[in-house]
């Protein structure tokens, strides 16, 4: 019996620039360079409840 190799098992590479649609993973423009996908979330979270709360101040007053 012959042994399979990765030509006769239907088997290909598909390289990211083959298809120029795609943008894997997509980075946002204004994320840090050396920031994770969490710590880019939890900071934009934070900007938004810093700006909610000092709009609720406002309100009270």
């Amino acid at each position: 019996m012959a042994k399979k190799t990765y030509g006769n098992m239907g088997l290909y590479l598909v390289k990211p620039e083959v298809k120029p649609g795609v943008v894997w993973p997509s980075i946002p423009k204004d994320a840090k360079p050396s920031e994770s996908q969490y710590a880019y979330f939890a900071r934009k979270y934070m900007a938004a409840q810093a700006a909610r709360s000092v709009l609720e101040k406002k309100d009270k007053e």
